[in-house]
């Protein structure tokens, strides 16, 4: 795990880059996806010591913190803004989500379901055929070459156990 923090004087606004060293191609054919899935969890901000992410959604809101996230082949990135009295707070809450996270069982299939919803959405771009055939041609054997359709099932099929899991393994460690 990586981690940035920028100031900008003129502003007092920090910039926080978070970066997890692990994404879609360093998953195995039984984590096809749980990057993808960790990635919508973690942005709830669930832990031991904030289990409500409305609360702490408000919260963000009403300090005007911003965020967003985004899983590539090799990283997972959480890319956060806020005014510099406000940094305390947030990295109080990524420290108590990274060291002790916990799934909102309520809103568990809802992400899986969006994780879906944009897996089929890549599935109706006018190059994915080509891309999967390239991906199989030079990347055999490959997370890159497994379909969609395989990845979409394998996200339905996933629990919070499995999840919990793979956020010990590849967050904390």
């Amino acid at each position: 795990m990586k981690y940035n923090i920028f100031e900008y004087d003129t502003k007092n606004i920090i910039y926080v880059n978070l970066s997890i060293n692990f994404g879609t191609d360093n998953e195995n054919s039984e984590e096809m996806e749980y990057a993808h899935i960790i990635e919508h969890l973690f942005c709830f901000f669930t832990s031991k010591k904030y289990p409500n992410y409305k609360q702490v959604h408000q919260e963000f809101n009403k300090l005007g913190i911003t965020y967003a996230a985004e899983t590539h082949s090799y990283v997972t990135k959480y890319i956060f803004t806020t005014h510099k009295d406000n940094l305390k707070f947030l990295l109080d809450v990524l420290f108590e989500t990274i060291n002790n996270f916990q799934i909102d069982k309520s809103i568990f299939e809802q992400e899986k379901n969006s994780v879906i919803i944009e897996l089929k959405n890549f599935m109706q771009s006018p190059d994915y055929l080509l891309n999967i055939k390239i991906c199989e041609l030079f990347f055999p054997n490959h997370s890159r070459s497994i379909p969609l359709s395989k990845r979409i099932k394998h996200t339905k099929d996933s629990t919070t156990k499995d999840i919990k899991k793979f956020f010990n393994k590849h967050y904390k460690s």
